[in-house]
């Protein structure tokens, strides 16, 4: 989790710091031993410990603030600082990097310049899933619009079939626009009573079905340019009436 995770894992690091110090011979010792961290082998022992602790003003700055909220670790010299001092006052850090360490997944020993990339992982996939998503979406608002605004016509095509049992030659013979009110066109197949609805987004194709009183409900589905996901619910395994 980002910031909590991260600190959970500084508190315990200066749990184990302490525990060090209880061991140690001396605060000194322990400081000491915490520089070799950073100093190595061979040049703690000449570490000026004043120096090093004066070093700690330095960690309020923007970046080094963001680089310790998102780490597993206090910066060392604070940790030296500790064991020297348990009461000894930390320099606050930039309020600014909390806003943006928030954002950060806590990414344990390998850092937060991993976490940022675990970060940019996470948008890239929710982006990939959600643009695709939210194109169905409009494209289904759009078609359950055409539904509707079609109904009138596939009302007046099953009237005219049911009464007369022929299939009208055009839209034109029952007075019917083949343009509904956003553009989009109309086509009857005059062999089959097919209607197609053509838009920008891709083909809506309304199959009748008459049943043995010779009755008539329609069926939609997707033509060319629509995919099945953009359909909206009543063009999925039921009838569209």
């Amino acid at each position: 989790m980002p910031l909590l995770g991260a600190a959970y894992s500084r508190a315990r690091e200066s749990t184990c710091d302490r525990h060090g110090l209880a061991c140690s011979t001396s605060p000194e010792g322990a400081a000491r031993s915490l520089a070799a961290l950073s100093a190595g082998a061979e040049r703690w022992k000449d570490l000026d410990v004043t120096a090093y602790l004066g070093q700690a003003v330095q960690t309020s700055g923007f970046w080094m603030s963001f680089h310790e909220l998102t780490a597993g670790y206090p910066w060392l010299t604070k940790r030296v600082a500790r064991v020297m001092n348990a009461d000894a006052p930390m320099p606050k850090r930039s309020r600014s990097a909390y806003l943006l360490a928030s954002f950060i997944p806590y990414a344990g020993r390998l850092g937060g310049g991993f976490g940022l990339l675990i970060l940019v992982y996470i948008v890239g996939v929710t982006a990939a899933v959600a643009v695709p998503a939210y194109r169905d979406y409009k494209v289904r608002a759009k078609v359950a619009a055409d539904i509707v605004a079609s109904r009138p016509a596939r009302a007046a095509l099953a009237g005219y079939y049911e009464s007369s049992r022929h299939i009208p030659a055009s839209l034109g013979v029952l007075g019917i626009s083949p343009t509904l009110a956003d553009g989009t066109r109309m086509s009857l197949n005059s062999h089959n009573m097919i209607l197609t609805l053509t838009m920008a987004e891709g083909e809506l194709i309304f199959v009748p079905r008459a049943d043995a009183a010779g009755n008539v409900t329609w069926v939609c589905t997707n033509g060319k340019g629509m995919k099945p996901t953009q359909l909206p619910p009543p063009c999925r395994g039921s009838n569209a009436r």
